[in-house]
C-alpha cells in the first residue's frame, strides 16, 4: 500500500518531535510545500524556531532522520530545509 501525504507527514513530525528538542529546536513540516515524485519520493520542507546554534548539527539531525525513514518505513523522504519565520 503506497504512503500517503498524511501518513507521510505523521512520520516525520514524529521524528522531528523525537530528535530536534536535543539540539534546543522546535521544527515543524510546512504542509504546503509537501510533495511527491514517480508516487514514492517525498520532498517535505521544514522550518526550525530559529537558526540553529550549529548548522551542521541541524543538517546531520535531519539526515539522520531521513536515514531511519528509510530504514525502519522504507519511505524516501527528502527533508528540505527552509529559514526560520524571523515573525514568529
Amino acid at each position: 500500500m503506497p504512503a500517503t501525504q498524511d501518513s507521510i507527514v505523521k512520520r516525520v513530525k514524529d521524528c522531528l518531535a523525537r530528535e530536534s528538542g536535543r539540539l534546543g529546536l522546535t521544527v515543524k513540516v510546512l504542509d504546503e510545500g509537501v510533495r511527491v515524485e514517480d508516487d514514492d519520493y517525498w520532498y517535505v520542507p521544514v522550518q526550525p524556531n530559529v537558526h540553529p546554534a550549529k548548522t551542521s548539527d541541524y543538517y546531520e539531525m535531519l539526515a539522520e532522520i531521513e536515514t531511519t525513514l528509510l530504514q525502519e518505513d522504507n519511505l524516501s523522504v527528502t527533508l528540505i530545509p527552509t529559514l526560520p519565520d524571523e515573525q514568529s
